[in-house]
């Protein structure tokens, strides 16, 4: 039987454009070769197993909307591919990648795929591609969870497990994904009465919406202007998470903070090499908040808010620069943005594609990007029995956005990912170098 679109996935599923594809993407490089057969099993019973992983989406522009329907021509072999490249550096994968982000997903099956990636001597690269439609960034950790095994030794083949147990630790995860949302700086509504309250709260309600109607249009910089079907991609090195969180109580500041003010440092020396930039210049970014309870962490679909964070890419001083970051979130988390925003999506859902895109377009000229920081596990992975080494992400742009920020903690490193669009910032991994030394540089003149 079909089943109807939940309005807010809806929304994201009509946000699609040939130049901004609503596709969460990422990769799991492995510590070692993995076969595709191994992978196919893993997605077989770990993923398969979930209809909406086999559901297509029907309908897209039929006036009743879209819905999913199970895909009568389900093949794993079409979602589970295979390729080689002649590289092992991380040129040589990021340009795999790149060519694979840039096509968008095939609407006659499912809209998710892995792509395995082998090199001649390094280990394995998993990439993964799932539509927006069908998960947010904390349904996309379960997804992970979902496909990766408990802890084994290095070397041991993959062997059968207790199902309860197994089941326990996802629960346990989940729950601390969310949990880590909130004491990491994203903004969390962790109660349904809590929930309530703020939907009450109809002055806080009315001003939350006269902010975001009211807030001027980002100012023109490399990172506006149209955008070609391009994506290209770069992330950073491994940063020890202890590090950042010791800056963060340093200064009395979220981990959200620290890194969300290393982001706005790198975009203005960004601009700086390319123009020069108004005095105490802002811009603005599009923040996912969380709204999902902890019982509900385990789900798929969007449950999610927005804010618009100003990035303060004008301050000079990295300790000036964190101070005013703080400042912003803060008032951003006594802000009924999330909530209000939430309802929007839920709205523009409601319309027919063609109706949602001037809103949307709306709302994206307001940002110049999309930045999103999600807790990964604690503990290293394993998949198939073989240790996830690194975890690496890019969220999609929405409207008019060529840039996407996307922050991952795993196992104790913090991993950065920037996708751009090539024909505004053909070199992206120049914003990855220079986040990477403003860390440096807080670190330096914190001590």
């Amino acid at each position: 039987m079909p089943e109807a679109f939940a309005h807010v996935d809806a929304a994201w599923l009509h946000m699609e454009q040939p130049t901004n594809l609503m596709v969460i993407s990422g990769f799991f490089e492995l510590a070692r070769r993995v076969e595709l057969e191994q992978v196919r099993e893993v997605a077989a019973a770990r993923l398969a197993r979930h209809d909406r992983f086999r559901q297509r989406v029907e309908g897209i522009d039929e006036l009743a909307g879209p819905h999913w329907n199970l895909d009568p021509h389900f093949d794993l072999s079409r979602h589970v591919t295979e390729l080689t490249i002649e590289r092992d550096d991380d040129e040589g994968l990021r340009q795999t990648v790149d060519e694979l982000i840039s096509r968008p997903l095939d609407y006659a099956k499912p809209l998710w795929e892995l792509t395995l990636i082998q090199r001649p001597k390094a280990g394995s690269v998993i990439l993964t591609r799932i539509h927006h439609a069908v998960a947010d960034g904390i349904a996309l950790m379960r997804v992970l969870l979902s496909i990766s095994d408990e802890h084994v030794d290095e070397g041991t083949p993959d062997v059968e497990r207790d199902g309860r147990g197994r089941l326990r630790r996802l629960l346990d995860t989940g729950r601390h994904l969310v949990d880590d949302a909130a004491h990491e700086g994203l903004l969390l509504v962790r109660e349904s009465r809590e929930r309530a309250r703020l939907i009450a709260e109809a002055g806080s309600f009315g001003r939350a919406l006269a902010h975001v109607l009211l807030r001027p249009a980002d100012p023109r910089t490399p990172f506006s202007g149209p955008l070609g079907v391009r994506k290209t991609t770069a992330w950073s090195r491994a940063f020890p998470l202890d590090r950042v969180k010791k800056l963060a109580h340093r200064h009395g500041a979220t981990i959200n903070d620290v890194l969300m003010s290393a982001v706005a440092g790198a975009l203005g020396r960004y601009i700086e090499e390319h123009e020069r930039p108004p005095r105490d210049l802002e811009l603005g970014a599009m923040v996912p908040v969380n709204l999902r309870p902890l019982e509900q962490a385990h789900r798929l679909g969007n449950y999610f808010g927005l804010v618009m964070a100003p990035l303060p890419v004008g301050v000079e001083h990295p300790l000036d620069r964190l101070r005013a970051t703080k400042r912003h979130m803060d008032q951003l988390k006594r802000s009924r943005e999330p909530v209000l925003t939430f309802g929007i999506l839920h709205g523009l859902g409601m319309l027919s594609r063609r109706l949602e895109a001037p809103f949307v377009r709306f709302f994206a000229a307001k940002c110049s990007a999309v930045m999103t920081n999600v807790p990964g596990p604690r503990e290293e992975l394993h998949i198939a029995g073989i240790p996830i080494r690194r975890l690496v992400f890019w969220v999609p742009q929405s409207g008019g956005l060529g840039l996407g920020i996307s922050v991952m903690s795993y196992a104790g490193q913090v991993f950065v990912g920037v996708m751009t669009d090539a024909s505004l910032v053909p070199d992206p991994e120049r914003i990855v170098a220079t986040f990477e030394e403003e860390l440096e540089a807080l670190e330096a003149v914190s001590t």
